[in-house]
């Protein structure tokens, strides 16, 4: 399989907090990789004080759509709340091209309530905004994988393969994406993988994920990184 990969939607910038590059050093980056598509996927603002500003999302239109040959999608990775609902309303959705929808330990603390984590993700899949259900594999939050992937399928939601995830070699977190990719496979359930960038080195970088990819013999056109078609049905802004 050739691992040449040409799309990351999951990326942050210094807006975020806890990241390293600015967004301009983000797009360089990409467009030194040869990459396609890169989206921009800030952090939401929370009381913890991660993620950007309201007014760093708000003027996120001064982004333009296209550097060089490099497209560009204007995103943001939201929290996902133990009773599933994600705080909004201090967010331009109507500037925004999609939304990640991850569990963050600082805003929903690490626990093994297999009941509880799976509930949360189904019930953040009924926001139209959300198109990509992020690190579903992280340690502290397990869930009934059988049951997401389903919802996942019936909503037409997409399962994120996080690269992060996997860099420090975690053999749990392997195992989960294993059964993830499993599911996603029987239930025919789109998978995207991401970066998940702290720092410009990052983007793009998809060794871990695309091992895990080619080891577990999961079909290109389910994976958008490469069905470029499925990929702008998901987002027709691409064209």
């Amino acid at each position: 399989m050739n691992f040449y990969n040409t799309v990351d939607l999951h990326t942050h910038s210094v807006l975020s907090k806890h990241a390293y590059s600015s967004v301009t050093e983000n797009i360089d980056e990409a467009i030194k990789k040869g990459l396609m598509v890169l989206g921009i996927s800030e952090h939401q603002y929370d009381e913890v004080g991660v993620g950007a500003h309201y007014f760093g999302i708000s003027n996120i239109s001064v982004i333009p759509r296209a550097v060089n040959n490099l497209k560009i999608l204007r995103g943001v990775e939201l929290n996902i709340l133990p009773d599933g609902l994600i705080d909004t309303e201090r967010l331009p959705l109507n500037k925004l091209d999609y939304a990640i929808a991850s569990m963050h330990r600082y805003v929903y603390p690490a626990n093994n309530n297999v009941a509880l984590n799976t509930q949360a993700y189904i019930k953040v899949m009924d926001y139209p905004f959300v198109r990509i259900i992020g690190h579903m594999d992280r340690d502290g939050y397990p869930c009934d994988y059988n049951r997401v992937v389903a919802c996942a399928k019936e909503k037409g939601k997409i399962i994120e393969l996080n690269n992060s995830s996997l860099i420090h070699d975690n053999d749990r977190i392997k195992m989960r994406d294993f059964l993830i990719l499993k599911l996603c496979r029987e239930y025919n359930v789109p998978v995207i993988i991401n970066s998940d960038a702290h720092i410009r080195y990052d983007v793009g970088n998809y060794r871990q994920a695309f091992e895990i990819v080619e080891a577990a013999e999961f079909p290109l056109d389910l994976l958008l990184n490469y069905n470029h078609r499925a990929l702008r049905e998901y987002f027709p802004i691409l064209g």
